[in-house]
């Protein structure tokens, strides 16, 4: 029994100095693995962030131009009077909802900065997305006229060439 009272805490020993020789390596470990971790990281939640800003961004620019448009059709059906009545009416009504639309997607942008700045997110992570390219769609435009097609127009109002 001597024998084993001796030697259970020789193990003890060895024991506890071979947990504390690998704490002490383990740091170095964790802070060579969780370097490239900690960057990694850092871009994706630069790029999640910055996502999430252009989309507010690109719907505030369709926003914008719904309502350009809605002015303008409105504007242009009262010099040509048509269309008439309740069609006329309703570009009033878009651009009035396009308006409230504005104002809504301008609140919610300011949230979402303040938002960003209690987290920790760097304001010039959004300054990239302002300066870079918005790639908002934009609606199909008229096709060009073909000017061989010209059947069943009135040949008095065609430009000569």
């Amino acid at each position: 029994m001597s024998i084993v009272s001796r030697t259970f805490p020789l193990g003890r020993l060895l024991a506890a100095a071979f947990a504390l020789s690998l704490a002490l390596a383990m740091p170095g470990i964790v802070a060579a693995s969780s370097g490239a971790d900690a960057e990694a990281s850092i871009e994706d939640t630069k790029e999640d962030w910055q996502s999430e800003y252009r989309g507010l961004l690109i719907n505030k620019a369709r926003v914008q131009r719904n309502l350009e448009a809605a002015r303008t059709s409105y504007s242009k059906s009262r010099r040509r009077n048509y269309p008439r009545g309740a069609a006329r009416e309703q570009f009033l009504i878009d651009a009035a909802t396009a308006e409230k639309e504005l104002v809504e997607l301008d609140r919610e942008i300011d949230q979402f900065k303040t938002k960003s700045r209690r987290v920790g997110i760097l304001p010039g992570w959004f300054f990239e997305v302002e300066e870079g390219p918005l790639d908002a769609p934009q609606p199909a435009a008229p096709a060009e006229e073909d000017p061989q097609d010209r059947e069943g127009r009135n040949p008095l109002y065609l430009d000569s060439e």
